[in-house]
């Protein structure tokens, strides 16, 4: 699975992207708010971070809607 989802608190998720190695937090309910990101490989272009970050936030609208909206 490319991606792994903890529950920190009830209100706190953190998403990690096993791929990539790239980590967001974000609140219940609060994801285009809230996301901060960490882990971010140096090595990587700012077009493939952005892509990657698109790539997790559509899994998430996609799998996960009751959580991120």
């Amino acid at each position: 699975m490319r991606y792994r989802i903890i529950e920190i608190t009830s209100t706190l998720y953190q998403v990690e992207d096993t791929a990539s190695g790239i980590i967001c937090q974000f609140h219940k309910g609060r994801f285009n708010e809230t996301q901060r990101f960490a882990s971010l490989p140096s090595n990587t272009d700012a077009n493939t971070l952005a892509r990657l970050m698109r790539e997790m936030g559509d899994y998430l609208a996609i799998n996960y809607r009751d959580i991120v909206l």
